[in-house]
C-alpha cells in the first residue's frame, strides 16, 4: 500500500520510467532520466542511459503479447521514441516479434479519449495483454487549484472523481469481456 518506485525522486517521467524498467532513477543501476520534459529531437532513454534499457514492454513484446500505451502527457512521447522499430531491441526471445515493443501508442490530454481508445481495444479481437494508461486529472487539477481536499473550488476533489469513473470504465469492460474477466490484474498507481 505503500511501494515507491524511487523514493527520492518525485516527478513524472522519473518514476514511470522506474516503473516500467523496474531501475531506481540515479546510482550504477539507474536509468538515469531526470528530465521532466518533453523529450528533445534524438533523445531516448538508451542514449541519456549509454546502454539498452530494457522495459515491461520489451518482456510482454518479445514473448509474442500485444502491448499498448496511453499517455495523458505528452512527455509520455519518451517511451514510444525509446522502444520504437529503430530503438528497442532485437527480439531473441521465440519467434522473432519486431523491435518495436510498443504496438499500439496514443498520446494525447484527452483522458476520456483514452479511454475510450483502451476500452474499444478491451472488447475488440486483439486487446493488448499489457497496456499502461496514465490519467493526468488529478494531477492537473493539483498543479491549477492546489491539492487541497476541501478547497472551495473543488477541483481537485472532481478530478479525482472523474479518475474514479475511467478506471470504473476499464474495470466494466474487463469484468464485461469473457476472454479478460478473471484473468486480468489491474494495478494503480498514484
Amino acid at each position: 500500500d505503500n511501494a515507491r518506485t524511487d523514493i527520492d525522486h518525485t516527478t513524472t517521467l522519473q518514476n514511470h520510467t522506474s516503473m516500467i524498467t523496474g531501475r531506481p532513477v540515479t546510482g550504477e543501476t539507474g536509468h538515469q532520466w531526470t528530465d521532466n520534459g518533453n523529450p528533445k529531437l534524438g533523445q531516448n532513454l538508451h542514449r541519456n542511459r549509454n546502454q539498452y534499457l530494457a522495459s515491461v514492454f520489451d518482456v510482454a513484446h518479445d514473448h509474442g503479447l500485444k502491448t499498448a500505451l496511453y499517455g495523458s502527457k505528452t512527455k509520455f512521447s519518451l517511451y514510444d521514441l525509446s522502444y520504437d522499430g529503430q530503438r528497442g531491441a532485437p527480439d531473441r526471445t521465440g519467434p522473432d516479434n519486431g523491435r518495436d515493443k510498443i504496438d499500439v501508442c496514443m498520446v494525447s490530454g484527452a483522458t476520456i479519449s483514452l479511454v475510450d481508445k483502451l476500452v474499444a481495444e478491451l472488447k475488440g479481437d486483439q486487446p493488448p495483454r499489457f497496456a499502461m494508461l496514465h490519467l493526468s486529472n488529478p494531477d492537473s487539477a493539483g498543479h491549477d487549484s492546489g491539492w487541497n481536499l476541501k478547497s472551495k473550488s473543488g477541483d481537485y476533489m472532481k478530478s479525482i472523481a472523474t479518475v474514479d469513473g475511467l478506471i470504473g470504465r476499464v474495470l466494466e469492460a474487463v469484468e464485461s469481456t469473457e476472454r479478460l474477466r478473471g484473468r486480468t490484474a489491474i494495478l494503480v498507481t498514484a
